[in-house]
């Protein structure tokens, strides 16, 4: 196994990484880590307690206790996340007896509620009044729906025992609590299994052993936890026959292994009956002897495994997240070095050994061009000029067949040539200036070609050079 500081190292180095990540990024990852740290360094195993509403949560915690602490009436009850440990060492009693309670708000400070002060403060922050019953405190505390918005955590010391030695157990709100006034008890539960758990106790009752709903819940909030995690059945006493609870354990165990839990080992209890022989002094019963009997060997089992187990569960679950934030980190680092990829390409496209190729093939295009309507034109002048002499010499060799003298002859001939003359320089002038703004036009797209040149040129240096600097430190990784 990686030694702690070996652990802490690799934490801290996340963290440092995680750190110069953007804000939308760094923020969820910084939680996990802190998280997962604050577990690494506690040297309690959190074992948290969930279940749906009713399936004997509270129970369960009173036999713990051996003494009616929390309600188990027909309501919903817990509304607060709340811790319970074993290493109370004052042994002064006072008037809540030899544990004390210390209520956390939502910033995390604290107030003592075996003091006075933390009382008062207490009352004064959330506005709900507490109990002079110190029997009901705690009750109190933990199940008044108006305190989950105020409240973040509920923490119980209770004397030393060495059966609970290095656990904490964390009793969670009901998953399906179906009132609106229970609507943020599902949020705290996730809360507590994401943050805080590093196994659970999951509970199934007799009376409704699993549903599909708390299977699902089950899958997409402690799947992380399900490994290591005890599934227990609890109110068995309503079941006859050691038969009737083997079927039940199967079922539970079925359904368990198609959520990915490998060989479930699954345990039978009776809390309230367990309780009640703790309660009941001379009048107990020989099915609540049974049943405290195996509530107490069950309990033995659970605490005993878990304990012994406690360095693999938390080195392993922080290993877990550490090895998902990397990926993660992988994942961004790889979308990165393709965009520099791009990048890369973008300003191999647009340089300047590219931009002069382009320049030199569009001149030559323009040079092509010219040079063809140059000839065209060229042959086109020659043409119109030849057609013209030979139009005007036939009407000048007609004209002459008309005239009877050398100066008739000689005067027309004049009055001829310059008429001849100006309709070929008319004719040339005409075609010329076609040819000049042909040889514009040639000229024009030339130019407009070269500036959308120009223009993708540097629109793609300015992207890459702004792509650039956005990646930072992701140009080093080659």
């Amino acid at each position: 196994m990686v030694e702690n500081t070996t652990m802490q190292s690799i934490l801290g180095n996340l963290k440092d990484i995680v750190g110069s990540l953007s804000a939308e990024q760094k923020e969820p990852l910084l939680h996990q880590l802190q998280a997962s740290e604050a577990r690494f360094n506690d040297s309690k195993l959190n074992l948290a307690i969930i279940g749906e509403y009713s399936s004997g949560k509270s129970t369960f915690i009173n036999a713990l206790f051996q003494k009616e602490i929390l309600s188990t009436n027909m309501q919903p009850t817990t509304a607060v996340p709340t811790y319970i440990t074993w290493n109370n060492r004052n042994t002064n009693p006072s008037p809540h007896g030899r544990y004390t309670v210390t209520v956390y708000d939502k910033d995390g400070n604290p107030s003592s509620l075996i003091k006075n002060k933390g009382r008062k403060a207490f009352e004064a922050f959330t506005g709900v009044k507490l109990p002079e019953d110190p029997d009901r405190l705690i009750d109190a505390v933990t199940t008044d729906n108006r305190l989950s918005g105020l409240v973040s955590k509920v923490t119980i010391k209770v004397p030393v025992n060495e059966k609970y030695k290095g656990i904490c157990l964390i009793d969670t709100p009901g998953v399906n609590p179906g009132t609106e006034g229970t609507a943020d008890h599902v949020r705290i539960t996730q809360e507590v299994l994401r943050d805080a758990a590093d196994a659970a106790i999951i509970m199934f009752p007799a009376d409704q052993v699993y549903t599909a709903s708390f299977g699902s819940f089950l899958l997409d909030n402690a799947s992380h936890l399900l490994k290591h995690s005890i599934f227990v059945i609890t109110k068995c006493d309503m079941i006859r026959s050691e038969g009737g609870l083997d079927e039940l354990r199967e079922f539970v165990a079925h359904h368990l292994s198609q959520i990915g839990v490998e060989k479930p080992e699954v345990h039978c209890i009776s809390a309230a009956c367990a309780l009640d022989a703790y309660l009941g002094g001379d009048d107990v019963t020989d099915k609540e002897r049974m049943w405290q009997k195996r509530f107490e060997e069950t309990i033995q089992t659970i605490f005993k495994e878990m304990a012994g187990r406690r360095s693999s569960i938390v080195y392993e679950n922080v290993s877990m997240v550490v090895n998902q934030i990397t990926h993660l980190l992988t994942d961004d680092l790889d979308a990165k070095r393709k965009k520099l990829d791009e990048t890369r390409e973008e300003l191999s496209s647009a340089s300047p050994q590219k931009m002069e190729a382009e320049c030199k093939r569009l001149l030559k295009e323009c040079e092509a061009k010219l040079l063809e309507k140059k000839n065209a034109k060229e042959a086109s002048v020659s043409d119109l000029i030849g057609s013209a002499i030979e139009l005007k010499k036939s009407i000048a060799f007609q004209a002459i067949d008309n005239r009877s003298t050398k100066e008739g002859v000689s005067q027309y001939l004049d009055g001829f040539n310059s008429h001849a003359m100006s309709t070929v320089n008319d004719t040339i002038s005409s075609n010329i200036g076609g040819f000049k703004q042909s040889l514009e036009s040639v000229h024009s797209n030339y130019k407009n070609k070269l500036n959308e040149c120009y223009a993708h040129y540097h629109l793609n240096v300015s992207t890459a050079a702004v792509n650039t600097l956005q990646l930072g430190d992701a140009g080093r990784v080659d």
